[in-house]
């Protein structure tokens, strides 16, 4: 008997750990949702693995390849939300091709942020190479 209320209680913790992932996923779409409206292009960018903690960094880029939002996901596990990145905003995109971050944001943050520039260039890229006509050889 002493078994099944273990059991009980591991089930119980991995469903409350599922419906806090639920509500985290639906307040992060939501701001995706919200991001995505100030800009002509938004992308997501992760630095990390399974066996290291994991950044996000999201970018939100005008017509003009400046950047009109940037933010990283922060907290603590289901409770993390996005949050601004202060210093990036206003900059333009090439701007995260350098090495080191800008003042006050940390090297995790920015080389997420770098990933979803490299996002944003290969998109661009494919939509180029989709609208370019083929040549056929004769």
């Amino acid at each position: 008997m002493k078994y099944v209320g273990i059991f009980a209680l591991v089930i119980a913790a991995w469903v409350l750990q599922l419906v806090l992932s639920t509500f985290q996923y639906r307040r992060y779409y939501s701001r995706l949702k919200e991001l995505r409206k100030e800009g002509a292009r938004t992308a997501v960018g992760m630095v990390g693995s399974n066996w290291k903690t994991k950044a996000f960094g999201v970018l939100v880029v005008d017509d003009d390849d400046v950047i009109v939002r940037a933010e990283k996901l922060s907290g603590w596990t289901v409770f993390a939300n996005l949050k601004p990145v202060e210093g990036v905003t206003g900059l333009p995109i090439q701007a995260l091709d350098a090495e080191e971050p800008v003042a006050g944001v940390r090297k995790r943050i920015w080389r997420a942020l770098q990933a979803a520039k490299t996002y944003l260039e290969e998109e661009e890229t494919r939509k180029k190479d989709a609208a370019s006509p083929e040549t056929e050889a004769t």
